[in-house]
């Protein structure tokens, strides 16, 4: 029996929520067509499975990797979340180190005081919030 040659081309980077191909439509896509491979290779006998090195055991993780933890994606959600605050705080800290210094100092690294939120990442004249502070409520 001829089979054609499957080229399933393993990426275990490329599996779970730390997928950025491209969102949710394009790991759809990539799942048919591994799904497509490992039904392929089911078909395949037990002699020509081994003669390519694989065993009907492990076809599988052969062809979709290592399974992920259950909850893989609230531990890239809380590194997320402290990425972006370690970002936030090293643009505060920029920020209130150039407030500190005087005129004179500014403009001997070629800064304005109007300069200071954007030259530390800001965009607006006030030290850079973190995403997830809650703003004070205005009276209606």
């Amino acid at each position: 029996m001829k089979h054609q040659s499957l080229d399933i081309g393993h990426d275990p980077a490329a599996h779970g929520p730390r997928d950025s191909g491209g969102g949710p439509i394009a790991r759809i896509r990539r799942y048919y067509e591994l799904r497509r491979a490992y039904d392929t290779l089911w078909r395949f006998s037990d002699r020509e499975l081994q003669d390519i090195g694989l065993v009907r055991g492990n076809l599988k993780a052969a062809v979709f990797g290592p399974p992920q933890p259950r909850f893989a994606w609230i531990r890239d959600m809380a590194a997320s979340a402290a990425r972006r605050f370690g970002d936030w705080r090293r643009r505060r800290r920029a920020f209130l180190e150039l407030e500190a210094l005087d005129d004179r100092m500014l403009s001997d690294i070629g800064v304005t005081r109007d300069d200071i939120p954007a030259v530390a990442g800001g965009a607006s004249s006030e030290p850079p919030a973190p995403a997830n502070a809650l703003q004070p409520r205005t009276a209606a």
